[in-house]
């Protein structure tokens, strides 16, 4: 059976191939970070509020389509695609910046964390090899 975050993933590389896009381009279109989107697919992150709108534009699919994804249903795409040209961009808020910064400090923190973990795991497989060389 497909987890709930396998079909996320399933749904989201559709869409972006029927869009004609890499991962890359959906990322710098969603305005989010790369190591952010590959967290997402694989289920190591669970996309903020901001994030998933911001991907649900991206993909050009109707708000709250991502967690209707990821309780079994079917992402809604928007009935018509909307030109930049037609809707200009609004300048950002202090509190659009502001969940910005936010959530970059935490997928940075994450981040860390795991890198940490990482690291934590080398170093003892590290010892562990050491001691039965020298035994």
């Amino acid at each position: 059976m497909t987890s709930p975050h396998e079909r996320l993933d399933e749904a989201m590389n559709g869409r972006r191939l029927d869009l004609g896009m890499t991962w890359g381009e959906l990322a710098v279109t969603a305005k989010i970070a790369e190591v952010t989107l590959r967290a997402i697919r694989r289920g190591a992150n669970l996309p903020t509020s901001l994030t998933k709108r911001r991907l649900e534009d991206a993909l050009e699919w109707e708000h709250g389509s991502i967690e209707a994804i990821l309780a079994g249903g079917e992402p809604l795409t928007k009935a018509v695609r909307v030109t930049e040209a037609a809707v200009p961009e609004r300048e950002p808020t202090a509190r659009d910046l502001a969940d910005q910064m936010t959530e970059l400090m935490t997928e940075r923190d994450r981040d860390r964390a795991e890198h940490e973990q990482r690291i934590r795991r080398l170093e003892e497989e590290v010892e562990h090899l050491k001691g039965q060389q020298s035994g």
